[in-house]
């Protein structure tokens, strides 16, 4: 009870910090999947002589720092007033928008003490970084209620990036009970597109009367059609007896050097004589001969230049502790990932499982239920839960099956909730 007691108020100290790990945490939970050798390698060190695991993994993930879950599935036709002035009033500043989806299949085993993993992933990822509320007044409102004001921002960012990773892991135990474990993996990434914005200066000023408008932007595009990059990730875990572990990776480290085309845009364009109405019709109205949108392309739309350009991979790292005993585990961790920008959003989370009943011949869970606690940026406080279930089709040779869901408020309650993760998968395991 003691050692209870003591994970217990370490672990309370994590919640006053904004942090979550999303289903990543999850994962972390159950060190015997095989999905979370791209974050923790060293979980490959207590693989047995001889074991053979095979996994497959699904997820997609959802935050934000402003926009609710339900907003992916709505359109500014169908706001009424009220959910306009929610959506403005959520942009207090830099906000962000995140999305990604991924699929990954890995094989580990232990090969004469050599315990290794090889993995293949697709997956996308999606990013916007949105400077402060003046741009979504415009793409909700138009420019004509803000006559005789300059609308706009800066530090603007966009990215899109398909890839696909091919990984190799390895890890190796030390000490006389092989209490410290440590990990490393690379992965050679092939990037499959990209489109990277980097907005500078977006801006527009209506006169009165919207009588005339004033457009300025300085922006850089890239769109990539091919590249190849490298990615590392190192892990470490110290089981300091046999209830308490502790353990640390970072991941995500690297880059892709991409094949594609850019433009570099410093441009500003006005008119006047403009007839009121929506924003697009305020700024591009066909009766207007000098205000034409082929000159607006050729000022905002130059043609695109091939070139390369390297693109740093977002890092994201984490410190944990666990505890296990009997059919009781428990896990907390402190994670940081690093944004566009360079800015780094800390997150966290506590985690807890219970095997309902082991099978007569092994220690493994027939099943297993969980529950996970957070507070990040995304969300103040997340709930999760998550299931696993193992069925034995053979003579040494089990399947699980889990389910993993993050953020549950994102999906009972779409309309405040920020954030959602789910992943499922299987495990088959050959002894």
């Amino acid at each position: 009870m003691k050692q209870i007691f003591f994970l217990l108020l370490l672990l309370s100290l994590f919640a006053p910090l904004q942090l979550t790990g999303q289903s990543y945490q999850q994962l972390l939970l159950n060190p015997e999947l095989t999905a979370h050798a791209r974050i923790q390698p060293s979980h490959l060190a207590p693989l047995q002589e001889g074991v053979i695991k095979v996994g497959v993994d699904a997820g997609t993930r959802y935050g934000s720092t402003a926009l609710p879950y339900g907003w992916l599935n709505q359109s500014d036709s169908f706001l009424d007033e009220t959910e306009k002035a929610d959506w403005v009033n959520s942009f207090n500043g830099k906000e962000y928008v995140w999305t990604d989806a991924s699929i990954q299949a890995q094989v580990q085993t232990n090969f004469r003490g050599h315990r290794f993993s090889i993995g293949y992933a697709q997956g996308v990822d999606l990013r916007v970084s949105v400077p402060g509320r003046d741009l979504v007044e415009l793409g909700l409102y138009g420019n004509v209620p803000f006559q005789n004001q300059t609308k706009g921002g800066s530090d603007l960012a966009f990215q899109n990036v398909r890839t696909q990773e091919l990984q190799l892991a390895y890890a190796k135990p030390f000490g006389d009970r092989e209490q410290v474990r440590v990990g490393a993996g690379i992965g050679i990434i092939q990037g499959m597109g990209a489109q990277i914005i980097d907005v500078n200066t977006l801006s527009l000023y209506t006169g009165p009367d919207a009588d005339s408008v004033f457009l300025r932007a300085q922006y850089n595009e890239f769109q990539g059609s091919s590249g190849w990059g490298v990615s590392a990730v190192l892990g470490l875990d110290w089981q300091i007896n046999d209830l308490l572990s502790v353990e640390a990776a970072v991941s995500n480290l690297g880059t892709i050097n991409w094949k594609g085309s850019s433009r570099s845009v410093n441009a500003s364009f006005g008119t006047s004589g403009l007839v009121g109405g929506p924003l697009f019709q305020d700024i591009f109205p066909l009766s207007d001969s000098l205000f034409r949108l082929d000159t607006l392309n050729d000022l905002f739309l130059p043609g695109l230049t091939e070139g390369t350009q390297a693109q740093a991979l977002l890092p994201r790292g984490y410190v944990g502790m666990g505890f296990h005993q009997g059919p009781v585990r428990i896990f907390g961790a402190f994670h940081l990932q690093q944004w566009m920008g360079g800015e780094y959003l800390p997150s966290g989370s506590l985690s807890a499982m219970y095997g309902i009943s082991k099978s007569s011949d092994s220690s493994v869970d027939v099943a297993s239920f969980g529950l996970n606690v957070s507070s990040s940026r995304w969300q103040a406080f997340g709930f999760g839960a998550m299931a696993k279930g193992v069925i034995s089709i053979g003579e040494n040779q089990f399947v699980t099956l889990y389910l993993m869901a993050d953020h549950l408020q994102g999906l009972v309650t779409p309309d405040t909730g920020r954030a959602l993760s789910v992943r499922g998968g299987l495990l088959y395991v050959i002894w």
